[in-house]
């Protein structure tokens, strides 16, 4: 494989206390050949130093400070100073298997991918576990087949490779969660070839912070924000497929947040009817879809009319993150 440079960019802020683990990780790649953007976004001084620090260190870290606007802007920031063939993403307070970069890249070179995905593991430890890998799985599809299932799409950045041509003229919306779904849709499109691994390179760790373990909030309605993005997108494209399913994700997406309201027993859920139930007239249209298939009628009925069910189900979900 020939030598490629990899950029590796890493928003902080104020996780001084979680950098080490993931600096050492990301240090210790058996892949050399890296660019490793740390982006300080306006944290405190403590977090600051430690950034110079690793950049004093090591002279493949490049550390650039900025006032605080979001992971999206720092990692746009570094999206526009990035130097490398590819890229990957690594979020401060996670931290990677050693050898990430290099099989992602090595599967990127090999199969002449856009994009690498494989998979990652839910954690509350910081530390690094001994992890059986599974007999690898290998699959590829275009950018427009993975579209068409984007419910099955994983996401996030993490953990992944992408050439640079891909985040060309790509960048993360600011001010928003769910900024990895929010641009999905412009990633996946123009891909000739994506590569999905089963093998496991990435450690999330599950803070009290964290969406999957924070309080509902009103930030939890940007989701709904992703599908007025991939709306657009589509059209603009002339794609009637991807809006036809798109449309019927977003209309499962309002029975989703209507529970998760409910369940959480939120103060303001009133306030945010009224705005859901004009969404919902607008994909009134939704039920009579091709694709609006009966387990989709009955996920659609379960979120609706028995939320204790759905709340049960998607617990136990999250617990099998957790024990995978």
């Amino acid at each position: 494989m020939d030598s490629k440079l990899v950029s590796v960019i890493i928003p902080a802020y104020n996780t001084e206390a979680y950098l080490p683990l993931c600096m050492e990780t990301v240090l210790g790649q058996t892949w050399r050949e890296l660019e490793i953007l740390l982006v300080d976004d306006g944290s405190g001084a403590e977090c600051a130093a430690l950034c110079d620090e690793y950049a004093a260190r090591d002279p493949r870290v490049r550390v650039i400070h900025k006032k605080n606007g979001g992971a999206a802007a720092a990692r746009n920031t570094a999206l526009d100073v990035m130097r490398g063939d590819y890229v990957t993403f690594v979020d401060s307070d996670d931290f990677a298997f050693p050898d990430m970069v290099e099989y992602l890249l090595a599967l990127a070179e090999r199969e002449q991918a856009d994009i690498v995905s494989a998979e990652g593991i839910y954690t509350r430890d910081r530390c690094i576990l001994p992890v059986e890998q599974p007999p690898e799985q290998i699959r590829t599809q275009t950018g427009r087949e993975a579209l068409v299932r984007v419910d099955a799409w994983k996401s996030q950045i993490w953990p992944k490779i992408y050439r640079r041509e891909v985040f060309e003229s790509v960048r993360f919306p600011e001010g928003m969660i769910y900024e990895d779904d929010a641009i999905t849709a412009q990633l996946l499109y123009d891909c000739r070839k994506i590569v999905l691994s089963n093998r496991k390179c990435y450690y999330y760790y599950l803070s009290d912070n964290s969406v999957m373990r924070a309080p509902f909030s009103k930030k939890r309605f940007d989701m709904l924000r992703v599908y007025e993005l991939r709306e657009e997108f589509y059209r603009e494209k002339k794609e009637p497929e991807l809006l036809e399913m798109n449309e019927l994700y977003w209309y499962i997406q309002i029975y989703r947040l209507r529970c998760d309201m409910k369940l959480a027993r939120w103060p303001e859920r009133e306030k945010y009817l009224p705005m859901l139930e004009e969404m919902e007239q607008k994909l009134s249209h939704v039920p009579q879809s091709r694709y609006f298939t009966p387990s989709r009628r009955i996920k659609k009925l379960v979120l609706q009319y028995f939320p204790h069910f759905a709340g049960a189900y998607y617990r136990r979900k999250d617990l099998k993150r957790l024990e995978s």
